[in-house]
């Protein structure tokens, strides 16, 4: 198996994103998002119709006097749930 890279691209004006992936046996799903600002936290919220539902919400915050990006991740499959935080630090 090669590798495969994947461009998301989402709206920061207000209006609604779709970002389509191929699917396991053929066809494709649609993911949809929301971008907002909440004060000075991007949150993205992805939606897609699945089997038993899809529901994904990132917050995505410059800390540290703009050293760090920080990503904190919600999700939700099929009834199962998992967060997630990725922080990431600028060199200097």
């Amino acid at each position: 198996m090669g590798s495969r890279t994947t461009t998301l691209v989402y709206r920061i004006d207000g209006s609604a994103s779709k970002n389509t992936f191929p699917a396991p046996g053929g066809g494709s799903i649609d993911f949809n998002s929301n971008v907002e600002w909440s004060g000075q936290t991007l949150v993205i919220t992805t939606t897609a119709d699945l089997s038993g539902g899809f529901k994904q919400v990132e917050r995505w915050t410059v800390s540290d006097g703009g050293k760090q990006l920080v990503v904190n991740g919600d999700i939700a499959v099929s009834g199962q749930s998992a967060t997630a935080k990725m922080v990431y630090t600028k060199k200097s």
